[in-house]
């Protein structure tokens, strides 16, 4: 079975008491402790009530059972019951407690109630005990409480009631540990008892009860089922429990899930897919490059040379810059398409563009072509004509610059 502690505070321990205990409020009930007159208690926490809001009469521990302790005899259920319930409370007097099942006859647990308080004997009234407005004890008649009519309120004590007092209440149910404590202490009542504890759920379930909002916590409760049962066959495939989860994870966890059953689902935990392996990179080895040709060296003119040899070298290196002029696009002017490109500087269109045309009448084209010859002498084979180029355009050579 899987370990179940719930501790809540009361507000009317009487009529708690009465609940978990009246064969007419519960229909199966099991085995249960002797009464206790919880109205002292009650009358206590009331009268020393210092604000509006109502004093803690006391708490109730609820414990799962087995389901097979509900057949063991009556003396051995009393006993042990009456042990387990000593031992989560700390003491052995101010308690009641009661065994019984669920409407479905599927959960044997316990209800445990107590104070905080521990009462104490001293001795009987001597004379009767009224009150103040104030709550506080009259020390004459005028001090008594007078109801709406103006006549003396009856006093809260008698003459010969019992001085049961109580002490103050004991911290120790106020620590911030004491709810965890309680829960181990259960688990060892019963692990004491040859009982088999299985893993337990991060997220619990919570009480159904009989009240109108059973119908929702039910749904709830299937949710959290869902979630808790996903969780756990996710962490088995891992080789993990949840027992042995890191806080902090446990805490990542229980977050996720409590989020998913507040949006009404469950949270469906999931192994992640297997990586398909990749295959290996190929590393394509680099095509070989291959050794750039280097140009051949151009013959030099020296001195030696006659004329013809000097004007073949110089006829080579002309051919060379014709090859490396690129061509110049063919645009359109005037709706006419031009259909002569630049001519090449060497060709007697350019050495003689001098003589047809005046600068204003070039193209664009012309014109940057007519600025590189102005500097390339070379070009010409007569100096002359070099010359009479230069001096036909300086106009616009000049205003170029």
């Amino acid at each position: 079975m899987q370990n179940y502690v719930r501790i809540t505070k009361l507000s009317d321990i009487g009529g708690r008491a009465d609940y978990i205990s009246n064969p007419n409020r519960q229909e199966h009930i099991v085995t249960a402790s002797p009464l206790v007159d919880w109205k002292p208690y009650q009358g206590f926490e009331r009268n020393n009530q210092k604000s509006t809001e109502p004093n803690n009469e006391g708490r109730e521990i609820i414990v799962a059972l087995p389901n097979e302790w509900a057949d063991r005899s009556s003396e051995w259920q009393q006993r042990n019951f009456a042990e387990i319930a000593c031992s989560l409370v700390g003491k052995e007097t101010d308690l009641q407690w009661a065994v019984h099942w669920n409407s479905k006859k599927s959960n044997l647990h316990m209800h445990i109630v107590f104070s905080e308080r521990t009462m104490e004997e001293r001795g009987v009234y001597d004379r009767d005990i009224y009150h103040t407005t104030d709550g506080k004890v009259a020390r004459s008649k005028a001090q008594r409480a007078r109801d709406k009519d103006g006549n003396i309120k009856p006093p809260v004590h008698r003459k010969g009631d019992s001085q049961g007092g109580f002490s103050v209440k004991d911290t120790q149910y106020k620590a911030i540990d004491w709810q965890s404590k309680v829960k181990v202490k259960a688990l060892q009542e019963l692990v004491n008892r040859g009982v088999e504890i299985e893993s337990k759920n991060l997220l619990h379930e919570y009480h159904e009860g009989k009240g109108k909002d059973a119908p929702v916590i039910r749904a709830k409760n299937v949710l959290i089922r869902k979630s808790n049962a996903s969780l756990n066959k996710y962490l088995a495939e891992k080789g993990q429990t949840v027992d042995g989860l890191p806080p902090a994870r446990a805490k990542k966890y229980k977050l996720q899930m409590l989020d998913s059953v507040s949006r009404g689902k469950w949270r469906k935990w999931k192994q992640p897919a297997p990586l398909t392996p990749t295959p290996p990179k190929v590393i394509s080895q680099p095509a070989p490059t291959r050794k750039p040709t280097l140009p051949q060296p151009q013959p030099k003119i020296t001195k030696d040379m006659d004329f013809d040899e000097r004007m073949k070298i110089a006829k080579l290196r002309k051919d060379e810059q014709n090859i490396q002029q690129k061509p110049t696009p063919v645009t359109q002017t005037d709706n006419t398409q031009r259909t002569q490109q630049t001519p090449a500087w060497n060709t007697e269109y350019m050495k003689t563009l001098h003589k047809r045309k005046k600068w204003s009448e070039l193209t664009p084209d012309e014109r940057q072509a007519v600025r590189k010859l102005s500097v390339n002498a070379s070009a010409f084979d007569n100096r002359q004509d070099f010359l009479d180029m230069k001096k036909h355009f300086k106009a616009g050579l000049d205003k170029a610059r």
